[in-house]
């Protein structure tokens, strides 16, 4: 029987079910002597339900990923010195992105945060600065001010999927909306108070959202 790890670089890590996950690690050990590669102490984590892999902690017991406690409150130094500063170079901007994108792979919700950085960049020039505007800013408060209560709700998605207690669909238009749910449908106008509020059209699909809830809490109800 061999061992299951994942490689990046020279990060290694492994993975095996409680009854031989010792057996596993030891025999891991002994594959990296014999081919005479030297495993860092500081780095070597022994069975765990918790293990930090290239800066992300892994929880198999509740099933999530985060950033480690260091590199978060790197990042959080990090958005709190940019929003200090007033210009800043193309490398800069592409430091920033790659730890940010880093970050959005355990917080999901910081990627639309990351796109106007994005748009940015393409249009940055190779050499001198640019000032940094106030809707960019607003984005880096964002980061300032949720990452810490985001970190750690993303979470390790399982092969197996179980079927879904209920399906619904809904749809909007900029006049009305309707849904169908098992063989029941409702369609409607919106009232004119909404209407006068010239809204962007995902918000009449969240309405629609609200409506389908509304009509239909019973039927959804585990």
């Amino acid at each position: 029987m061999g061992v299951d790890i994942l490689n990046f670089l020279d990060d290694l890590a492994g993975w095996d079910i409680p009854s031989s996950n010792d057996d596993a690690y030891a025999k891991l050990g002994l594959i990296l002597q014999k081919c005479g590669v030297e495993e860092s102490i500081e780095k070597a984590c022994p069975p765990s339900t918790k293990m930090i892999f290239i800066g992300i902690l892994f929880d198999s017991e509740n099933m999530t990923i985060s950033i480690d406690t260091q590199r978060l409150s790197e990042i959080l130094q990090l958005v709190s010195n940019w929003l200090c500063s007033t210009d800043c170079t193309k490398r800069e901007v592409q430091s920033l992105l790659g730890k940010l994108n880093f970050v959005s792979q355990c917080v999901c919700s910081g990627r639309i945060f990351v796109s106007r950085l994005l748009n940015w960049l393409r249009d940055f020039p190779d050499k001198g600065k640019l000032v940094i505007q106030a809707d960019f800013k607003l984005d880096l408060l964002w980061w300032q001010e949720f990452l810490p209560g985001y970190n750690g709700v993303s979470m390790i998605l399982s092969d197996e999927f179980s079927n879904p207690d209920q399906l619904f669909s809904v749809s909007a238009c900029l006049t009305g909306c309707g849904g169908w749910m098992d063989g029941r449908y409702f369609h409607c106008s919106f009232p004119e108070f909404i209407l006068d509020q010239n809204l962007h059209i995902n918000l009449f699909e969240m309405l629609t959202i609200v409506v389908a809830l509304k009509l239909w809490d019973k039927l959804l109800q585990i």
